[in-house]
């Protein structure tokens, strides 16, 4: 063998140890990958799993007695809720009581106060659960945002047990109506309010974000957390059409709406720019494909078009699937563009809304 082919086999032997050796990296490193990711899940699932009682009077808090039993709430312990809901709704309604009589004396104004105070620490059980789950919440979630965990494990973690009650989890960091308001009438009208609602309503209007101090940015951060890991679920298929009329939108496609994509971009953004991008796009990709799996969906040019024409919107439109995907993509740039402009001025997720606002839903209800 010639001196010039040994050095061709010697160099080629040394190129295919290397490419051994990058392989067997690659190699190592996913696995190591996957073991790292198995013990983020463990521990993800066992914080959770610790919070199983905190979870259930959270479900409780959230979404009211009558939804919770849904959810495995016990009878007793929506009872017991309910009677100091009522409690505390009685020692902060006597204050409209106290302004109606002609006099009032020092010692009514310290009864008033001092019973506002037993009432709410009535309240603390629910308070202290409730906390333990919107902290825990706060750091999975800024975990998320920061792609420090990924939302497959988080979703692995969670499980769909969250996703049931997503819509209702804003209630728990909702603030009190004109919490901030300096004048009393704001507060008067909502006191009133309570007077006329059932007890179940008003505990959904005592502003538990207040309680808990929880802050705008936490709360944006934990409801895009919430938003994301439906995304998943949709790409899944674990969240699909539900039996439902044809003018109701499919379960996800709230994701894509204006409003959501806003305060994605906002809690992104605080990441870095690149992240914002990104879960603007996962959103969006996400409630667009929500809306085409329903055939009778028809975007609100196409309704009022065919309004105008006198043509029937109830009828099936096979084209939403090959003809609307290659438009959502098309448009998905110029959506992330919108979600950036309107997030300087998107409103606050904590906002609850005004006794007159209440009471024109209940009417349209």
């Amino acid at each position: 063998m010639k001196l010039e082919d040994m050095g061709d086999w010697a160099g080629a032997a040394v190129a295919l140890i290397g490419a051994a050796f990058v392989w067997t990296q690659v190699v190592v490193q996913r696995g190591q990958h996957r073991l790292q990711e198995a013990e983020t899940h463990r521990q993800q699932a066992t914080a959770w799993a610790a919070l199983s009682s905190d979870w259930e009077v959270a479900q409780l808090v959230a979404a009211g007695p009558t939804a919770a039993r849904w959810f495995g709430a016990s009878p007793e312990k929506s009872r017991e809720y309910l009677a100091a809901i009522e409690e505390f709704r009685a020692a902060r309604v006597r204050f409209l009581d106290l302004l109606e009589l002609d006099s009032v004396t020092d010692s009514d104004w310290d009864e008033y106060e001092e019973g506002v105070a037993q009432a709410t620490s009535g309240l603390s059980l629910y308070h202290r659960s409730v906390r333990r789950i919107v902290t825990h919440l706060a750091q999975v979630s800024g975990l998320v945002m920061r792609s420090r965990l990924s939302t497959q494990v988080a979703y692995d973690a969670f499980g769909i047990e969250l996703l049931r009650v997503r819509h209702h989890l804003p209630n728990l960091m909702r603030e009190g109506y004109a919490i901030r308001s300096s004048c009393p009438g704001p507060i008067n009208t909502e006191l009133a309010l309570w007077r006329e609602i059932p007890a179940e309503e008003v505990a959904k209007r005592i502003g538990w974000g207040n309680f808990l101090e929880v802050g705008r940015v936490t709360a944006e951060r934990i409801a895009v957390f919430i938003d994301l890991l439906t995304a998943y679920a949709i790409e899944l298929g674990e969240i699909g059409l539900d039996l439902r009329d044809h003018e109701a939108l499919p379960p996800g496609s709230e994701l894509a709406s204006g409003d959501r994509l806003a305060v994605a971009w906002s809690a992104g953004r605080r990441v870095s720019l690149i992240r914002a991008i990104r879960v603007v796009s996962a959103l969006d990709r996400a409630g667009r494909k929500a809306r085409r799996s329903n055939a009778y969906y028809y975007p609100e040019w196409l309704k009022g078009t065919a309004i105008r024409l006198g043509a029937s919107t109830t009828w099936a439109l096979p084209s939403n699937g090959f003809i609307r995907a290659p438009w959502d993509r098309i448009v998905r740039p110029v959506n992330i563009i919108r979600a950036a402009w309107r997030s300087r001025r998107v409103a606050d997720v904590r906002h609850l809304d005004s006794p007159y606002e209440y009471r024109a839903a209940q009417l349209d209800e």
